[in-house]
């Protein structure tokens, strides 16, 4: 499990996902969520964003649909995947902050935080395979960017 508390600077300790969420940035790029916390989370992506640009990420969390308000906080290029013909492409993190968080909303984060928990902890008295099928989601771009 990622979340060390006091082992980081940020507000609020992440969850290591490692791309089993899947969502939408601006109801167009598909990402990988690979963390998340209340305050934020660190996507996947292919798609080239700014920072200081604001975007909604649509996600399924327990069950719920939500969009979040995000802030890009930094992205820059992971790595590059090789495609057919010479073709590759680049693959981009980026750390978002998550902006006006409804109770609803932080309630599903949280839950969803401690479902991460549990699961892991059970895989570690088990000694399961961490790799599950993944999920959808979505980052939608929000009206003050475009």
């Amino acid at each position: 499990m990622t979340v060390k508390p006091g082992s980081e600077r940020r507000r609020h300790p992440r969850a290591n996902v490692g791309g089993r969420k899947k969502g939408k940035v601006n109801a167009t790029y598909d990402v990988s969520l690979l963390d998340i916390s209340l305050g934020g989370s660190l996507i996947e992506h292919v798609q080239v964003v700014q920072p200081e640009s604001t975007f909604e990420l649509g996600l399924i969390l327990q069950g719920q649909k939500m969009k979040l308000s995000c802030r890009v906080v930094r992205s820059a290029v992971h790595r590059s995947e090789g495609g057919s013909r010479g073709g590759g492409k680049l693959i981009y993190r980026t750390g978002l902050e998550f902006l006006d968080v409804s109770d609803g909303a932080r309630e599903a984060i949280g839950d969803y935080i401690r479902s991460i928990i549990e699961e892991e902890s059970e895989r570690d008295t088990k000694g399961q395979d961490p790799l599950e099928p993944l999920d959808r989601a979505r980052l939608h771009p929000s009206k003050q960017s475009r």
